[in-house]
């Protein structure tokens, strides 16, 4: 392909807002917006992009600069860490996270007053 054919093809790519391949490279901002299943902000949650990473605020808003798209891995001590595939599509992700099941509970030492465990449960 002659020289000014790509020059202008090129040329429209940009105009028309689609990614030329020196573009789709490009490091992107992400917004992220974690809640729990209910819909309610989630501060301290960890987002984790591309070996960058942001803690959310008390609004449950965190920003990653410079990343490439890829998986983005969520997680948050009281909440099972989630991990969502972002296409660079958008510069905002909401993420909800679910609820932790406890699956055992180990208790060590004496429990004063209590002479049954199931009392305890």
């Amino acid at each position: 392909m002659p020289r000014p054919v790509i020059a202008v093809a090129a040329l429209f790519a940009t105009v028309l807002g689609f990614a030329t391949p020196a573009q789709a490279d490009e490091p992107l901002t992400l917004s992220v917006l974690v809640t729990d299943a209910s819909g309610a902000p989630q501060a301290g949650a960890t987002v984790e992009v591309d070996g960058d990473s942001a803690v959310t605020d008390r609004f449950g808003r965190a920003r990653v600069t410079g990343v490439p798209p890829g998986p983005v891995l969520v997680s948050h001590p009281r909440f099972t860490p989630r991990i969502v595939d972002w296409t660079g599509a958008g510069d905002r992700l909401r993420v909800a996270l679910g609820s932790v099941t406890l699956r055992a509970l180990h208790l060590n030492g004496n429990l004063p007053g209590t002479a049954r465990w199931d009392e305890l449960l």
